[in-house]
């Protein structure tokens, strides 16, 4: 089964990266470099999982994922940065089986983070559509 996945990152090196890993395990990547875009995309498209850089021009990465978080919880995660600081090493602590943080450069275990999510997704979206309209 392929899965629709929105890569956010402004440096065109990594995004064709991040598109031939995804087009790799069969999904469909959609890709963009601007922040506002992203929201724009994530509001007219349903996404299975998000690749998100957090230095972005628009609208930052932190912001869209607290957007993701409140607005499109049936969303995975997968946040990118080269910069390692207390906001990323909070989040690292903090981070769940559908939210996580890769620094760059991206290796090897990349791959098998974005396996792991995309699987994780899933049973996140079927968990959350068994759930009672009234408990949602």
């Amino acid at each position: 089964m392929s899965y629709l996945v929105l890569i956010v990152d402004d440096d065109l090196t990594t995004q064709a990266l991040l598109q031939e890993t995804v087009k790799s395990q069969g999904h469909t990547p959609i890709v963009c470099s601007d922040g506002k875009i992203a929201v724009e995309m994530l509001l007219s498209l349903e996404f299975q999982l998000v690749i998100l850089d957090i230095n972005l021009p628009g609208v930052n990465g932190w912001d869209i994922f607290n957007y993701i978080q409140k607005n499109i919880p049936r969303t995975c995660v997968l946040i990118t940065t080269g910069t390692k600081d207390d906001k990323t090493e909070l989040f690292e602590a903090e981070q769940s089986e559908h939210y996580k943080l890769c620094y760059k450069p991206l290796g090897k275990s990349f791959i098998q983070e974005v396996n792991s999510l995309v699987k994780k997704a899933l049973t996140k979206r079927k968990a959350l559509n068994n759930i009672s309209p009234d408990l949602q």
